[in-house]
Parts: C-alpha cells; sequence; structure tokens
C-alpha cells in the first residue's frame, strides 16, 4: 500500500474517531444537563411544597421569606401581613367594589405631613400592588415643590376616577366620603392599612 493510501486512511480514521468523540461528548453534556435541570427542578418543587401555607377563606397563601404569597394570574402578591392580621381594619361595605369596578383611582397624600416617610411606604405599595389590576395615579393635596403631581382631593373623585387619600392621624379608620376613600393611621399602621384596601379590592377580604 503505498504512503499516500495509508495517509488517507490515517485521515479518515481520525476525523472518524474525532466526530464520534463529539458525539459522546455532546451527549455527556446532554445528560448532565438533564441530570442538573431535574435536581433543580426537584430542589424548587420541595422548597415550594416546604413553604408554610395558610388559607383564607377560599384562598391560599404561601409563607415565603419576603412575606405571604398570594398567586394570581395577573402577578404574584407578597404581603408583610396575612389576612387574619388586618381583620379588624374594617372597610366600609361596597368600598372595595367602587374601587374594583374604576378604570382609574387617584391616590393622594399631604406632601407637608408628618411621618411623610410612613406615607410614601403606603402609597407605593398600592401603585405597585393596584397597577395589576387597573392605573393608579399619583396626586397630593396641596402645591409642594418636592413633588411635581397634579392636585388631588376628595372634591375630585368621581365614579370613573374614585380617590384613595392616606392620612396620618391618632385613630386607625378607613371612610368612604361619596367617591372618596379616607384611609386615616398611625405611621404604624399605615403599611398594614394599604394592604388591607388591597386585599379587598383583589377578592381575599371583604
Amino acid at each position: 500500500m503505498s504512503r499516500i493510501n495509508k495517509k488517507k486512511l490515517k485521515q479518515q480514521s481520525y476525523k472518524k474517531s474525532k466526530k464520534k468523540s463529539r458525539k459522546t461528548l455532546i451527549w455527556t453534556l446532554i445528560l448532565v444537563g438533564l441530570m442538573v435541570a431535574s435536581g433543580f427542578g426537584i430542589m424548587l418543587s420541595s422548597y415550594s411544597n416546604g413553604m408554610e401555607k395558610k388559607p383564607y377563606g377560599d384562598t391560599m397563601l404561601k409563607k415565603g421569606p419576603q412575606g405571604w404569597i398570594l398567586e394570581r394570574e395577573a402577578a404574584n402578591y407578597v404581603f408583610t401581613y396575612h389576612p387574619e392580621e388586618l381583620e379588624g381594619l374594617e372597610m366600609p361595605k361596597g368600598t372595595a367594589n367602587m374601587l374594583k369596578t374604576a378604570k382609574f383611582v387617584y391616590i393622594t397624600f399631604d406632601p407637608e405631613t408628618r411621618h411623610i416617610q410612613a406615607i410614601e411606604e403606603a402609597r407605593f405599595a398600592m401603585m405597585d400592588y393596584l397597577s395589576h389590576e387597573f392605573y393608579p395615579i399619583a396626586g397630593i393635596v396641596k402645591e409642594d415643590e418636592q413633588y411635581n403631581l397634579p392636585i388631588i382631593d376628595c372634591v375630585n373623585a368621581t365614579t370613573m376616577i374614585p380617590v384613595v387619600k392616606l392620612v396620618v392621624g391618632e385613630n386607625t379608620s378607613i371612610t368612604q366620603e361619596g367617591d372618596c376613600v379616607v384611609a386615616t393611621a398611625t405611621p404604624s399602621e399605615l403599611r398594614p392599612m394599604a394592604e388591607r384596601i388591597i386585599y379587598s379590592i383583589l377578592g381575599v377580604m371583604q
């Protein structure tokens, strides 16, 4: 056999061996990938199944690292408080339905109020959660250099665009004046007050 033929046979043999090695490597990587994905899936499933679950009426909530998780088609909501913890905060009958039927809603506050940080935390929570249900619009009850927002108060509330007014006060209450909802609370209770209203709009609480 000539040297040329021997060289060709060696090259062909090397190419076949190389292709076989590549195929083996590819299948090995695929199998390793499947094993890793399977293991990761089992870990996630175990983590999810290991979550504390606590129902409220017909709604099931799961306890995650950041709070109580409410799973919905539109979004997953994470609450600091379970509905049972908020039952002491009563809402007028019909208030939640009035808000749910609106396409837009104003969320307003007094920019000169004390404890503005607590107001902002409650407002941002409501803006974030309610953005999945309709269009929340931020407002202020009086002009302020720090806030470039529209002037909105209860006098601006309509059936199409109701108003939620956040107020810092000594007593905690949710009242409705026409198409305006006034949520009054101490600084520490503003966040639970906001979550109480959100739970009602989502139909979890009455």
